[in-house]
């Protein structure tokens, strides 16, 4: 488990600070793929860093199975560490060595015997796909060849926890998808702990179990991916969340009220909308909607426009809350 208490980190510009981290508190399960979401300069990679102390927290814990590894001396650190893997958005590969010399660096430096070396980084390059490029230098693959060697040679020391810092962002959408899948396999398969940092809402619902948004240095919100989608509190998530369905360039004109939807479980296919239509004398309009599966449970999310006698759209927002429905209006009137 990793918890981390009460942590701040404060940077030092001249002679200002501008304090990144303000009072984190947070608790990591064994096992979990957990995600720290946030806009840029939000603090998530400053966050991510800490947890390996490769930022050194101004103030605060981070306790990794009971150890406080902010206690540790340097050959302590250099020690623990070995648990601890860590994937970057540039790969961070050495491009004068091959990929099998990559991946068996960590080892090399461990005093690893040679012919166990050549044993391990075999069996971790059949694991990401690439035997057949063990002699390939970096200049020779693709961006996601290469985060796979990155992924390989995470692996090398049997880490506990990986620790990936916009692992995806260099990546196509494709490619994203091929490394999203090859580290939900290593969680089911090796059970190791994956942290994601990312502004990317969609490396979020492809991959983590639970997710914090981190907003101004500090946790806006946390929860299982399936809450913070289906009832956004912070203004980061609903931010996120408003661009799937609607596009800043769309101009919609709403003589009513404009709702935002969300649709959990089976109630995604129920004719919710159409029962209510039949029982209140009002006009539904739909905007845009979508159904998505995030963490094998359906999620829906429709943007309507209600529009009728003021009391009878009362009714019919009352009744959509009372199917235990998240209601949120978006704009009243003219948007």
């Amino acid at each position: 488990m990793i918890k981390i208490v009460n942590l701040s980190k404060t940077y030092k510009h001249g002679n200002q600070n501008f304090e990144a981290l303000k009072n984190i508190n947070l608790t990591i399960d064994d096992g979990d793929i957990f995600g720290i979401m946030g806009l840029s300069g939000a603090g998530k990679s400053s966050l991510l860093r800490c947890i390996n102390l490769l930022e050194i927290p101004t103030s605060g814990e981070v306790l990794i199975d009971d150890t406080d590894i902010t206690k540790l001396n340097g050959k302590q650190l250099r020690n623990f560490r070995k648990n601890i893997g860590m994937i970057f958005q540039q790969f961070n590969l050495l491009m004068n060595q091959t990929v099998f010399e990559n991946v068996a660096f960590p080892l090399k430096i461990s005093n690893i015997h040679k012919s166990d070396i050549e044993k391990k980084v075999n069996h971790l390059l059949q694991i990401v796909e690439l035997e057949d490029k063990k002699n390939s230098y970096p200049s020779q693959l693709s961006g996601g060849q290469k985060q796979r060697v990155a992924i390989a040679r995470a692996l090398a020391t049997n880490p506990k926890i990986i620790l990936c810092d916009e692992a995806t962002s260099a990546l196509d959408p494709q490619t994203t998808q091929s490394i999203l899948n090859l580290l939900k396999s290593i969680n089911d398969e090796l059970k190791i702990t994956i942290i994601v940092v990312t502004h990317e809402m969609s490396v979020i619902k492809n991959l983590c179990k639970n997710v914090a948004v981190i907003e101004d240095g500090q946790i806006a919100e946390i929860g299982s991916v399936v809450e913070v989608f289906s009832n956004p509190t912070s203004k980061t998530s609903k931010k996120f969340s408003e661009d799937i369905f609607l596009s800043s360039s769309t101009k919609i004109v709403s003589y009513g009220k404009l709702l935002k939807i969300t649709f959990i479980g089976d109630d995604a296919q129920k004719p919710i909308i159409s029962n209510m239509v039949k029982n209140f004398n009002v006009d539904a309009n739909i905007i845009s909607g979508n159904i998505d599966i995030v963490q094998n449970t359906q999620l829906g999310s429709l943007i309507i426009n209600l529009s009728g006698d003021e009391k009878e759209i009362k009714k019919a927002e009352n009744y959509l809350k009372e199917h235990k429905l998240t209601v949120e209006v978006i704009e009243n009137g003219i948007c």
